[in-house]
């Protein structure tokens, strides 16, 4: 099915529909009621940038009398460190910026790996940095950004140069301690490759992987500009094997480790003066970010998730957790957040109360289950065909009008409308300090690359501004994503 006679079915659909799809110009203008929130408000306009871009009607977005939120909106790059874009940064309004380095991937060097009796994966110690990646001497004719690994990061830093709300927009930095890595995809991580700091030989791998980290943070000053320090990211899925208790013991003593050495280089580093400027090494230590905690698939078995809010609770020098919320209902954030402040509450005494953030938040889950249904009696293509032909329709250069790609989920009886702000309202409500969500959504060339199969977890639908679904407006700026601007637009204009 092509995107035209697509955009034609979605047209009758809206015709038949009315009021459900919102797209009626008459009952634009009239407050809606949600039946499944309950929030009563005017639709806001999405912001429309280029020609293929109609204004689209937001639905019970908390415009106008809204209150205002205590909780500051970021945007997230995850691991698109080096995609980092200060002119979609300034315009969007943000307060916070995050991305994640992969250490393993870009930093460590493996050494002989260990044989294990079969079936099992060698055991592959780490014996050295990769130091040419961290630390290069600048000459007359070449800078850091002659090394990716290091004008990457920086890409991060120099949002500090865009202000917001009076200030120099916040950084939140997240360290991935990638344990998948060097091991090919689907191995079976063998329960000895995290290294036990109780051990000599442990020891010194943790101090190759905390010494990579020192000079991250050493290079170019850069622990002076971080507000935020996230010791892991994800790492129920990045400790493995992630069901063995002793792993699990392995990692807390590797936090703990980390943390006091993190909190004894602050220390050092604010003796210093750089450029005639005494230091300010105040970045807050959390750890996680933890994903959907209490998920039914991994909240029995995960003994990593526990390892990591043991830490919170008991290390006074943590200040906070990080959640990511990938959910299927927008219900799951309050349950997470009650599960994660019960597990942290009972704290020593001079610890501070936690702080919580979630540097990623979404509904992909609900997005994946849907991939392939097609319900009875629909003409619409199932979604993972509709994503595939509207990228389809963006590569050509006359992308899907914002208004037909909304309608095409307001036409399913399991899309959420309000999502977006019933995930910040749950934020707001727990006292959540910042959240960062995907800003951008940038096309892969050839655009064949950005294609989804039918089970996929379909991360392009996420994206603020996404160029990959809905292309671009003549400025070069990516077009609004309907799914999520509304909601994201109302959320930075509601903060304090």
């Amino acid at each position: 099915m092509n995107c035209s006679s697509i955009i034609f079915k979605l047209l009758i659909c809206i015709l038949s529909v009315g009021i459900l799809c919102g797209c009626d110009e008459e009952e634009k203008k009239k407050p809606e009621t949600d039946g499944e929130s309950g929030n009563t408000s005017a639709p806001i306009a999405a912001e429309s940038f280029g020609e293929n871009s109609a204004p689209v009607a937001a639905q019970s977005f908390g415009g106008g009398g809204a209150p205002s939120l205590n909780l500051e909106v970021g945007a997230g790059y995850n691991e698109q460190i080096a995609n980092i874009n200060n002119s979609l940064v300034a315009k969007s309004g943000v307060r916070w910026v995050r991305a994640y380095v992969n250490l393993p991937r870009n930093y460590w060097i493996f050494g002989t790996p260990i044989l294990q009796p079969p079936p099992s994966e060698p055991i592959y110690p780490i014996n050295a940095i990769l130091e040419r990646n961290i630390i290069q001497e600048t000459s007359d004719v070449s800078s850091d950004a002659d090394t990716l690994s290091i004008a990457a990061l920086d890409q991060l830093i120099n949002t500090k140069t865009v202000f917001s709300g009076g200030a120099p927009v916040k950084v939140i930095l997240s360290l991935k301690h990638d344990f998948s890595y060097p091991y090919s995809k689907g191995a079976t991580i063998p329960a000895g490759q995290f290294p036990d700091i109780s051990t000599p030989a442990g020891l010194a791998e943790a101090d190759e992987m905390v010494t990579t980290i020192e000079n991250l943070l050493i290079t170019n000053n850069r622990g002076n500009d971080i507000d935020i320090l996230v010791t892991g990211n994800e790492p129920m899925f990045e400790i493995q094997p992630n069901n063995d208790p002793d792993t699990a013991r392995k990692y807390k003593l590797y936090l703990n480790h980390l943390i006091q050495r993190l909190v004894d280089l602050k220390t050092e580093e604010n003796k210093k003066t750089v450029a005639g400027v005494k230091n300010t090494w105040d970045f807050q230590i959390f750890v996680g970010a933890l994903n959907s905690p209490l998920d039914p698939a991994r909240a029995t078995s995960n003994v990593i998730i526990s390892a990591v809010l043991e830490v919170a609770r008991d290390n006074i020098d943590v200040a906070g957790i990080d959640l990511h919320e990938h959910v299927a209902a927008t219900s799951q954030v309050a349950v997470d957040i009650k599960y994660v402040k019960d597990e942290t509450k009972f704290r020593p005494i001079g610890g501070l109360p936690l702080q919580l953030i979630s540097t990623e938040f979404s509904i992909i889950q609900l997005f994946q289950a849907n991939m392939s249904l097609v319900p009875i009696g629909s003409t619409l293509p199932p979604l993972y065909q509709f994503i595939n032909d509207t990228i389809a329709q963006a590569a050509t250069g006359t992308p899907i009008s914002q208004s037909d790609f909304l309608a095409y989920f307001q036409a399913q009886g399991w899309y959420p409308r309000n999502w977006f702000q019933e995930m910040i309202d749950a934020f707001e409500s727990d006292g959540v300090l910042a959240v960062t969500y995907g800003i951008e959504e940038a096309p892969r060339y050839p655009w064949l690359e950005n294609q989804v199969p039918p089970t996929a977890m379909p991360w392009v639908l996420n994206g603020a501004f996404n160029a990959t679904l809905l292309g671009r407006s003549a400025d070069g700026y990516p077009n609004t994503n309907p799914l999520v601007y509304p909601g994201f637009q109302n959320a930075i204009s509601r903060m304090k």
